[in-house]
């Protein structure tokens, strides 16, 4: 509601100083600061009259939406002269390789795809469209990742399961099969320094919109539904199954 020709440039704290006098924010009971002209546009419900707002049943899930809109693009910047390519390895449009990154042979990244510095992506992986992989982020060979997902620094993604059979004869251990894949759907986040095991002899799937916190652990051949959250710490052992979250 209101005039439509404000620039909006950033999102920011209705009460944070000095870095851009216009900010947009997603709260109740905002009308005063935005009628003493502290804010450029508001996402409030009700809206006060006259002004500049956005009237939204959910403004704080607005909000989050229109800075998602207002965060800066970054530009592709080709790829790098200290990065490895291994020989049969797909790059798509606009992809993006830092420095000292590792792409394996016959992987494929998909278009508008960053690979932040230091990654390591192995033989045969495939990553969609527009995700990124922060630094020193690892996926073991032949693990698929979808389109928008983000691989925050030093996760570790398709690494062998825990998995072993005892000898009842001697109590030594023999690994038990460790060779099937991992598929990460559309939109996944994985937080730093988490972990998601590979199958045994089938894959682990997480499923789309799913959002991990830093410290995760996934065992092997778990499946992860569709917009499940999963907290600092938690660890889910092999084979267990999440409900998707409605």
């Amino acid at each position: 509601m209101g005039g439509r020709r404000r620039k909006l440039f950033r999102a920011g704290l209705l009460l944070s100083s000095g870095l851009c006098r216009r900010r947009h924010f997603g709260c109740k009971g905002f009308g005063p600061q935005i009628r003493n002209g502290r804010l450029a546009a508001g996402l409030v419900d009700p809206y006060p009259p006259d002004y500049c707002i956005v009237e939204a049943d959910q403004p704080r899930l607005w909000f989050a939406r229109a800075a998602q809109l207002l965060k800066p693009v970054l530009p592709p910047a080709g790829v790098h002269p200290t990065a490895v390519i291994g020989e049969g390895a797909e790059l798509g449009e606009n992809v993006t390789i830092g420095p000292c990154a590792v792409v394996g042979e016959y992987a494929q990244i998909g278009a508008g795809t960053r690979i932040e510095a230091g990654a390591v992506i192995g033989e045969g992986v495939r990553i969609g469209d527009d995700c990124r992989i922060y630094p020193r982020a690892v996926l073991y060979p032949e693990t698929k990742l979808g389109n928008r997902v983000i691989v925050h620094a030093g996760a570790v993604l398709g690494a062998d399961g825990f998995g072993y059979v005892r000898d009842s004869a001697t109590g030594a251990y023999t690994q038990f099969p460790q060779q099937g894949t991992l598929r990460i759907e559309d939109d996944v986040e994985i937080g730093a320094n988490s972990t998601i095991d590979r199958g045994a002899l089938k894959q682990t799937k997480i499923g789309r919109g799913t959002k991990m916190d830093n410290l995760v652990h996934v065992g092997h051949n778990c499946e992860i539904g569709e917009d499940v959250i999963l907290v600092t710490g938690v660890a889910s052992a092999a084979h267990a199954r999440w409900a998707t979250a409605r």
